[in-house]
């Protein structure tokens, strides 16, 4: 994995748009329809800026034909290493989460699929941190 410094986030993604979107996902959880509408090419373009189009993973780039799409680090569904727990709905309040977000290529993507394996299961996090009004409060360095 190539280290990355990444710039701001896109306009879109902090936005009223978005903030009303999370506080539906907060609801939905998982059975949301995340959706970046007709601005997902404004957010992967970013992510090819940030990214120097290259995947984060491998680092191939798209002058030979790979695809690169939008990743989500920690998965937006079911964690596979969690199928047993019925609580286990992804990290779906991180969807919209520019630091959540990386660049792929289509290979590695599906490779990594909804795997996020911790060292110590005990310490994973299964749902989102919200501050006093039920907003949600995003904790850096999870």
């Amino acid at each position: 994995m190539i280290k990355i410094k990444k710039g701001k986030a896109p306009d879109f993604l902090l936005g009223k748009t978005i903030k009303n979107r999370i506080k539906k996902v907060l609801k939905e959880k998982n059975k949301h329809n995340f959706s970046y509408d007709n601005k997902k090419k404004e957010v992967r373009n970013k992510l090819k800026k940030d990214f120097k189009n290259k995947c984060c993973y491998c680092e191939r780039d798209e002058v030979g034909g790979v695809e690169l799409q939008i990743e989500h680090f920690r998965p937006k569904k079911a964690v596979k290493e969690c199928k047993k727990n019925k609580e286990n709905f992804g990290y779906y309040w991180l969807a919209y989460d520019w630091d959540n977000l990386l660049l792929s290529c289509s290979t590695c993507n599906k490779k990594k699929g909804t795997s996020f394996p911790i060292e110590n299961e005990k310490d994973r996090i299964h749902k989102p941190v919200l501050d006093e009004k039920g907003n949600l409060k995003m904790i850096k360095n999870l």
